[in-house]
């Protein structure tokens, strides 16, 4: 994963994208050549599950109460 190393500067935004992208061409020619069923990372969730994954990590802001 992208760790910083202690001291040193988070990576800026689309340093994290360009591999993520990276990561996501490699698991499509997977797919696309039979090697896998399907990314691993295609799981389905709904709205409020994406966001309460990106609460959990931190990405996000809690919804809120009524």
């Amino acid at each position: 994963m992208l760790r910083p190393r202690p001291g040193s500067p988070r990576p800026f935004p689309a340093t994290i994208t360009r591999r993520l992208c990276t990561i996501a061409g490699f698991y499509k020619y997977a797919v696309e050549e039979e090697l896998l069923e399907h990314p691993p990372a295609a799981t389905g969730l709904d709205r409020d599950e994406v966001g309460a994954l990106l609460v959990a990590a931190g990405l996000g802001t809690a919804p809120s109460m009524p």
